[in-house]
């Protein structure tokens, strides 16, 4: 049987979250959240937030933040990370699983690396978008991973990456 796990990788700005979306927008029965772009006053980002497969939103990161853990210019809210976890713990057999991204902001929780290793461990599809411009051992295992698959988006290969990973879908 081909490998029920896909990696998305590519650097910021490839459309790495944009092929995620698309990918699964048609996916009837799916678990999982992609984070999305806070826009500012000013037109310019301010932050991140999660929303998952069921609607619920929470900021991830934002310049409007007073917390301790700092990524770049954004505060980093772990406890809302962690609020989501047990909607997101509730997995089904046949739900595609889905989470974007695994990176820096989000590897500061423990909860979350439970939550991808628990994913994995499930018999459900799992498609991760993976940071490419950060790695730690946590990263690392996730990419050595055997049979799985890596695609790695950039501006020129999205529509092939999308093709790509609908056929290894339909695979399943």
């Amino acid at each position: 049987m081909a490998s029920k796990e896909i990696f998305i990788t590519g650097l910021p700005h490839c459309g790495k979250s944009t092929l995620l979306n698309r990918v699964i927008e048609g996916i009837p029965q799916k678990q999982g959240f992609v984070t999305l772009e806070i826009p500012g006053d000013d037109g310019q980002r301010s932050g991140f937030k999660i929303v998952t497969a069921k609607g619920t939103e929470a900021v991830l990161a934002s310049t409007e933040l007073d917390t301790p853990i700092r990524v770049s210019r954004y505060s980093v809210s772990v406890e809302n990370l962690d609020g989501v976890i047990p909607e997101l713990s509730e997995i089904k057999p046949g739900d595609v699983l889905y989470i974007d991204e695994i990176g820096q902001m989000e590897l500061y929780s423990e909860r979350f690396k439970g939550l991808v290793r628990k994913f994995l461990d499930s018999d459900n599809i799992v498609i991760f978008a993976v940071s490419k411009i950060y790695s730690d051992e946590f990263i690392q295992s996730l990419l050595s991973r055997p049979n799985m698959h890596l695609i790695e988006v950039t501006s020129e290969n999205r529509e092939e990456s999308y093709i790509q990973i609908k056929q290894l879908l339909s695979q399943k």
